[in-house]
């Protein structure tokens, strides 16, 4: 069992660095969590409900995740006031100080959370960096493994969720 675990997830690995970006479309309700931030404050998810979410599982030592943290800056900065919520979730990354300055290197500008792994059980994270899109009717609308610079739909897919209104 473990063997085959460990298979599934290096091939996920090579197959993700190799700049692929998957997507996988609505994977269900979303799991409630209540995790701690970068300060210790207690931050429920379900908080967000009204909201798009962008929730994002990465790691510190992962390139690609350091490389995604500009653009989900910048989606965070141009849609925040329209009603999309950017929040990550840090795991298998050492202490929380080790998260806290990473965090403050990559002038990551939206909620930071450390995960657990009954978290990243709940949400089947398999490889860093996973996204997900969920709606505001909170339901799993896209689940996005890998990134590429420059990709669009994440943007597109966000412009679409916001302006459908509570589905």
């Amino acid at each position: 069992m473990y063997r085959r675990e460990f298979i599934r997830r290096l091939g996920a690995a090579a197959f993700l660095s190799s700049g692929n970006l998957i997507q996988r479309e609505d994977l269900g309700t979303v799991p409630d969590f209540t995790l701690p931030d970068l300060q210790g404050k207690s931050l429920r998810l379900s908080e967000f409900k009204q909201q798009v979410v962008l929730l994002d599982f990465w790691a510190t030592w992962c390139g690609p995740c350091i490389k995604q943290i500009p653009e989900l800056n910048a989606l965070h900065t141009k849609y925040e006031t329209q009603g999309l919520a950017v929040i990550s979730v840090a795991l298998d990354s050492g202490s929380v100080k080790n998260i806290r300055e990473k965090a403050a290197k990559f002038q990551i500008a939206y909620p930071v959370l450390i995960g657990t792994s009954a978290v990243r059980n709940n949400f089947r994270v398999a490889a860093f960096p996973t996204t997900l899109l969920i709606s505001k009717s909170w339901r799993i609308h896209k689940k996005y493994l890998g990134f590429r610079s420059g990709e669009k739909s994440i943007e597109r897919d966000i412009q679409v969720m916001l302006s459908r209104g509570d589905r």
